[in-house]
């Protein structure tokens, strides 16, 4: 074993052996121990594949850092990668990486070889199920410039069941294939910060693939997956959560929010926070929100398209907001697209702000209206909505509390009826809807 250097400690040094199918987690974890014992400091791996039997822990002040420090290419393992084997079929099993308090990680990639895409693509599977790849253990933790590949679950941020909070979160710049949830956030008392995300089916699909029709089928299957079962990013408790710039095409639900335990307080175990450019393609539901803080979430110049394919008894939905949220909910310069059943459904009991958004609706075998509200007050404003075919673009039934609707315009998408144009409403509740200044519908009801 050689000296430190300026706090740089090679894990090769420690007896890490890559590119071989040897366990490298004792090498490592000497590598990570002999840092923390310095006073901090940064363990390298130079390019190269290494295989993790067993899961790590990353000291607090110790940083993990690849040679080659960017997100990674699809198609192959560069750069300094990890063969994840450890605990295999223990979801509830020690994560691969467990980042202690002020810990970081960067420039690595994540693969598990046992993970594969199986021959003639059945449409029946299941996977091999692991813990998660990365567990935020602690406050003031980074984890950036991360390839996964085919995890199964990426990144877990605190536990309220284990009492370990992970405030002051940096998660940024994350690429790869997640199978069943991408980033969780379960218990953070102040100010997380995700940014720049982007989940892909093609990661799994692609790598150590040589043959593009081999990829193209792959491609398709690994879809067909992840739309069944992947929840991209799920809220649990979070105060003041910043989400920005981040992407999931094939999934199941984009943004799941939920309750992460229920005390009796005026905040139980939800979030509030910030949401902006926090975009969703080809999933069944875009937003699912179940629980809020009063507070609720601001979102902002997000796109989402609900249009992941379907058969008999399937629909799609851009937002869903269940009865179960008391919260706020303002979603402002957000544009909503693809063949979605429905735009928005509300059934929430705190407040629903849309101004400024585009609604379109390509779906012609359903009637839904593109908003309906069932619960709850509602506020529509300056919004444009165009449909293929002639559906009310916004239903007010009765139980909403009340709704106000003004200053927006519509129009028809099918050059059958091009010349349709004005908001087709259905109010329900008579006088506690403020219905006002919109384009008015200058067709007969088809």
């Amino acid at each position: 074993m050689n000296s430190p250097n300026n706090g740089l400690f090679n894990v090769l040094d420690f007896g890490a052996t890559p590119n071989q199918d040897i366990d490298c987690s004792n090498s490592i974890q000497d590598a990570i121990q002999a840092a923390y014992d310095n006073g901090g400091g940064v363990v390298f791996f130079p390019t190269g594949h290494y295989a993790l039997y067993n899961g790590i822990v990353v000291y607090e002040g110790v940083r993990l850092q690849g040679e080659v420090d960017a997100i990674q290419d699809i198609h192959n393992l560069c750069g300094a990668a990890i063969l994840a084997y450890a605990n295999e079929g223990l979801i509830n099993g020690a994560p691969l990486f467990t980042m202690n308090g002020a810990s970081s990680v960067s420039g690595l990639s994540v693969y598990y070889p046992n993970q594969i895409i199986p021959p003639q693509w059945p449409e029946q599977y299941s996977y091999i199920v692991y813990p998660y790849t990365f567990f935020v253990a602690g406050a003031n933790c980074t984890i950036e410039n991360i390839t996964l590949y085919n995890s199964y679950r990426g990144i877990l941020c605190g536990s309220k069941e284990l009492g370990i909070c992970s405030l002051e979160h940096r998660i940024r710049n994350v690429s790869g294939t997640v199978l069943d949830i991408g980033i969780k956030v379960d218990y953070c008392i102040d100010v997380g910060r995700i940014e720049n995300i982007h989940f892909i089916p093609a990661y799994w699909a692609y790598v150590n693939v040589i043959e593009q029709n081999i990829r193209d089928k792959n491609h398709a299957w690994v879809q067909k997956q992840v739309i069944k079962s992947l929840v991209a990013y799920s809220f649990g408790h979070t105060d003041w959560e910043y989400v920005r710039d981040t992407f999931v095409w094939c999934a199941k639900t984009g943004y799941l929010f939920y309750e992460s335990y229920d005390e009796q307080q005026s905040n139980p175990g939800s979030m509030n926070g910030q949401m902006c450019a926090t975009s969703c393609d080809r999933v069944r539901y875009g937003y699912v929100i179940n629980y809020l803080q009063k507070d609720g979430i601001l979102v902002t110049n997000s796109q989402i398209n609900a249009n992941a394919p379907r058969s008999t008894g399937q629909e799609n939905y851009g937002v869903v907001v269940n009865d179960s949220c008391v919260g706020s909910i303002r979603m402002t310069c957000c544009s909503f697209f693809g063949y979605q059943d429905r735009n928005v459904f509300f059934k929430g009991k705190g407040f629903l702000g849309l101004s400024n958004c585009y609604f379109e609706n390509y779906e012609t075998n359903t009637c839904f209206p593109q908003i309906e509200s069932y619960d709850g007050k509602i506020q529509v404003m300056s919004c444009s909505f165009a449909t293929y075919i002639q559906r009310y673009n916004i239903q007010i039934s009765t139980g909403t509390i009340s709704a106000i609707v003004c200053c927006n315009n519509s129009t028809s998408m099918n050059l059958i009826h091009q010349n349709i144009n004005g908001l087709r409403i259905v109010n329900s509740i008579g006088v506690r809807a403020i219905i006002s200044n919109n384009e008015v519908f200058d067709h007969v009801t088809p």
